[in-house]
């Protein structure tokens, strides 16, 4: 899984976690299970079911689940070595392990010139560490079309999945928040683009959330859920930073979202996006890496760093805080995508680098990850 670091001017680099597929203690539940005496024996048949699932028990006693953090190995995979990634490069990224190959969809940005121009561009990797920028030839950028974008009008990457219902020529699809770009375009909306190859894409037509109040300042996502056998979408909610989420049988058209993730003290410490997962080796398995937002200070409203405190205006509120003004990543699990558990008591998942270096300000999770067997 891709974490990108983010910075006000120029992030500049992403950084690969190896971790083994048990992100928390896990037991693999194979046969029947104790279950909960009201609901009778279910039939777990042979399909995996990881223990986050509390349904599968009536009762539990003596168990402690415990988070193993991963090693986070320091690679730049990523760098922002072409105009286009001039100012932002990844801080939004969708990843696939598709026929073999890693394929990586990822934010850029040359900076705010006319309106937020920011773009889609792609990578491909053999083996998730060596990473290739192939000149594509698709999208026109400052009289060129020598370069990797895919998509180059005023687009934010969500999500890029494999749509098992739909036709050849649209194998692929790409949630995508649409930004204005010059005057008298329409304000921010989200839309789903099409592709046969996940390179030559659909210009956007319509808006698939029509109704209710969401942010588009971050990373969106939508799926195909297998075990639901519906699509989903998770965006950013208010007030303060909040998770949305929605649930269709149409992936252009989804209901307004609802709250599924809310902060327990929004005044400290908030969640940037979902960084929604569905396990793939499990039923009915979902975790997500949230970027916790501390906005300023920590969640027991400790200064750190010797930061003095804060007194500003948020979002309508008068706000008394501490430093430091971070992000970084914290898991979550369900077994439904929609009652979620956070894990680690606390404590980051991924945590910060030391103070100085490239990743020690602010974390952002790539959507997306792969199984390699």
């Amino acid at each position: 899984m891709p974490i990108f670091p983010r910075s006000p001017v120029i992030p500049t680099c992403s950084v690969w976690l190896r971790c083994g597929l048990a992100v928390v203690w896990l037991v693999v539940c194979q046969t029947h299970a104790s279950l909960r005496a009201e609901e009778g024996p279910m039939a777990l048949g042979s399909a995996k079911h990881l223990t986050w699932n509390h349904r599968l028990f009536a009762q539990v006693d003596g168990v402690r689940f415990e988070m193993q953090r991963p090693h986070v190995t320091g690679e730049r995979l990523l760098t922002g070595d072409r105009p286009w990634e001039s100012w932002q490069l990844g801080g939004m990224s969708s990843l696939l392990h598709d026929n073999g190959k890693f394929r990586l969809w990822y934010g850029v940005s040359h900076g705010i010139r006319n309106g937020e121009e920011y773009a889609v561009a792609y990578a491909e990797s053999d083996d998730g560490l060596h990473w290739t920028k192939p000149d594509l030839g698709l999208v026109e950028y400052e009289g060129s079309r020598k370069n990797n974008l895919v998509v180059g009008y005023s687009s934010v990457v969500g999500q890029v999945f494999v749509d098992p219902n739909s036709p050849e020529n649209a194998r692929y699809r790409m949630l995508v928040a649409i930004y204005p770009h010059k005057p008298g375009d329409p304000p921010r909306y989200l839309t789903l683009l099409s592709s046969p190859d996940g390179l030559r894409w659909t210009a956007p037509e319509r808006n698939v959330v029509r109704e209710g109040e969401f942010a588009l300042d971050t990373q969106s996502q939508a799926y195909w859920d297998r075990d639901r056998q519906s699509y989903v979408l998770f965006t950013r909610m208010g007030p303060w930073r909040q998770v949305g989420r929605s649930e269709s049988r149409d992936p252009f058209v989804f209901p307004p979202p609802v709250h599924v993730l809310r902060p327990e003290t929004p005044s400290r410490a908030d969640y940037y996006q979902a960084g929604v997962t569905q396990y793939a080796e499990a039923r009915n398995a979902y975790f997500a890496l949230v970027p916790v937002f501390f906005h300023p200070g920590d969640e027991r409203g400790q200064p750190t760093d010797g930061h003095p405190l804060l007194r500003f205006r948020y979002m309508g509120n008068e706000v008394s805080a501490v430093a430091p003004d971070t992000l970084d990543l914290h898991l979550f699990t369900s077994d439904d995508s929609i009652a979620w558990e956070r894990r680690g008591e606390h404590e980051p998942f991924v945590g910060l680098g030391p103070d100085g270096r490239f990743d020690s300000r602010s974390l952002y999770p790539g959507v997306g990850y792969a199984v390699v067997k």
